[in-house]
């Protein structure tokens, strides 16, 4: 197969963006689609090798998976012994039990499935998952290993085959789109469109020749594809109904440079730049490396938000991936190693992985070692993330059952309902635990990015309907957001007051209240023995900024428009702001179980300091 160092070139402008999305870079918003951009060129490539080979009369099944193992294998291992070791020293127990089970998954080619169970890819809690990234590797590990037996199985039809899986994959992806969407993200069926339509690339131009005297032709068409490819990437974002027929404007973009970028046409020469072939010769490595550098810094609590630390962060994650390249991956892809020794070692590595990562779920995070060192008496301060959690869950589950009642007739009481996301229950919860005389609380729910009618998910409509035409929002005198804003859908939050406005309500907003992980935390308080002086200024420096400051934007642009609004200061609940102080926990317990989200003991101590702050 001839080399087209343009496909490398598109290799970078496929990692690029994925590494600035994840810094946080907001002309980025949907540089996620980078991955899809992976998936096309692998589609092609694979195909083009398979066909090549086959029309030779020299393709082996045996040679395809050792060449797969001998280009995938060496650098994911690297990164997940990494990645072991850094969540060995730096995670708590809780974080490392469910790092142990990603990384099982991981070693057996099933990492998608476990987030698709576990872990919503665009959700808070992403951030502390050192293997979230390798659910793409999984999509295409899976994608090796039975695609080659389609091709050989169906090569005479194989044109028909893979064009009627790749509809019936698109359809499949757009139809979960609205009734599960993560699995719409992560599995195999509906993704393989993506790598579908590289394969038709490849078998087409298996058999036609793209005429590149037209020049202008081919200008036309790359350059319009590179626009379908830096269109999303500017404007996509996390709330964007994803993968499905958005995913198409990528994936058709991609498709258009593989098959009319050349050395004849501007973008194809563009793409063969000596620089961005270079990094497309290390992106594998790249992809590998920028996840692991980023969440370990937010798992130190490390402010990769600050310019200069990103820059260091992006430095590291260069060197990193160039120590792969050049020491990890090359050396052995070029090795003469025999296909027993390949499969044996690839084997062994399995092996090895998961086993460390079902010790580590086994024993609970090696929680015995962990705070073996701890005293009794500090260990009280310890967080135990899943009996918390379960006693929440339980608690929360039975007193939100009454939390959308109608409202009581008597008028001595004013009518309170609260809308909004799980932050909304929190508030409902303290407001309720202890009752607050002369006020009836009741709860809608309604997330933040659910308030639009021009712009608006298919899965929000039933939502929004319910609390636009509820008894309990005609009824109610206050209402009171309370949510995890998020500054792309400020518009959306200002659509909906007005309205509310409209209705004469009295409202109110409540601020997001983030720190990072409590448990994560409390682990810190315990092994770096922090003084008592010293620690509410520790929590106090362990809010989180990025969360304060959409918050912030938010309450900008409502004052800046004059709406009758009134805005209640959560984070007064924890901390005096003006000293830089804030405290977490008490005799009784901790008040945060996660990064935001209130224990049963917080919801007492909020509602605590509701009345101490006269909020009502």
């Amino acid at each position: 197969m001839k080399y087209r160092p343009e496909i490398d070139g598109l290799r970078a402008l496929a990692v690029i963006p994925v590494i600035l999305y994840h810094a946080g870079f907001l002309f980025t918003s949907g540089g996620y689609i980078g991955v899809d951009i992976f998936f096309v060129i692998s589609g092609y490539l694979i195909t083009s090798i398979i066909i090549s080979e086959i029309e030779k009369n020299n393709f082996s099944l045996i040679n395809f998976y050792e060449r797969r193992a001998k280009r995938i294998l060496p650098a994911l291992f690297f990164f997940l012994f990494l990645s072991s070791l850094v969540a060995f020293l730096i995670l708590p127990p809780h974080l490392l039990k469910d790092f142990g089970q990603s990384l099982f998954a991981n070693s057996i080619f099933l990492a998608n499935i476990f987030f698709y169970i576990e872990t919503e890819y665009f959700n808070d809690f992403s951030e502390t998952s050192l293997l979230l990234h390798t659910w793409s590797l999984s999509v295409e590990e899976q994608y090796y290993l039975f695609f080659p037996l389609v091709l050989i199985f169906f090569y005479r039809f194989k044109l028909f085959i893979i064009f009627v899986i790749t509809i019936f994959s698109l359809v499949l992806s757009e139809y979960f789109i609205s009734s599960n969407a993560p699995f719409s993200f992560y599995m195999l069926p509906t993704r393989f469109w993506e790598l579908g339509v590289g394969s038709l690339i490849s078998i087409l131009l298996n058999k036609f020749t793209i005429n590149q005297k037209n020049k202008l032709i081919n200008e036309l068409f790359c350059t319009f594809g590179f626009l379908l490819i830096l269109i999303p990437i500017c404007f996509f974002d996390k709330f964007t109904e994803f993968p499905g027929l958005n995913a198409l404007i990528p994936v058709f973009g991609t498709a258009l440079i593989i098959i009319f970028a050349s050395s004849n046409n501007y973008v194809g020469m563009i793409l063969s730049n000596q620089y961005l072939v270079n990094i497309g010769l290390i992106s594998f490595s790249l992809y590998l490396s920028h996840h692991l550098v980023f969440t370990s810094l937010r798992l130190l609590f490390i402010d990769i938000h600050n310019f200069s630390i990103l820059i260091l962060a992006i430095l590291l994650t260069v060197l990193l991936a160039l120590f792969s390249y050049k020491f990890v991956e090359m050396p052995i892809r070029k090795s003469n190693f025999s296909s027993s020794k390949v499969f044996l070692s690839s084997i062994i590595g399995i092996l090895l992985f998961s086993s460390i990562g079902l010790y580590f779920h086994k024993s609970n995070g090696m929680q015995s070692y962990k705070f073996s060192k701890t005293s009794l008496e500090n260990q009280k301060l310890i967080l135990n993330y899943e009996n918390v959690k379960e006693n929440r869950i339980k608690f929360w589950d039975k007193n939100l059952l009454s939390s959308s009642l109608p409202f009581k007739k008597e008028k001595k009481y004013k009518r309170v309902l609260i809308i909004g996301d799980s932050k909304s229950e929190d508030f409902y919860i303290s407001a309720t635990i202890n009752n607050i005389k002369g006020y009836q609380f009741r709860r809608l729910s309604l997330n933040n990015n659910c308030n639009d009618k021009l712009i608006i998910p298919e899965r929000c409509k039933y939502n929004k309907k319910k609390v636009l035409k509820s008894e309990l929002l005609e009824q109610a005198e206050i209402v009171i957001l309370s949510n995890t804003w998020h500054y792309l859908t400020n518009k959306y939050v200002i659509n909906f007051i007005k309205k509310l406005n409209t209705m004469n309500k009295q409202i109110y907003v409540v601020s997001t209240a983030n720190f990072n992980d409590s448990s994560s935390l409390s682990y810190v308080l315990l092994n770096e023995k922090i003084d008592n002086k010293k620690i509410s200024k520790f929590f106090y420096k362990n809010i989180r900024q990025d969360w304060r400051r959409q918050y912030l934007s938010l309450k900008k642009d409502i004052i800046n428009l004059s709406l009758k609004v009134k805005f209640l200061e959560k984070l007064d609940i924890f901390c005096e702001l003006g000293k830089k102080e804030c405290l977490l926990y008490d005799e009784n317990g901790w008040y945060i179980w996660d990064t935001g989200h209130l224990t049963k003991n917080g919801a007492i101590f909020m509602n605590k300091r509701m009345l101490e702050l006269k909020w009502f």
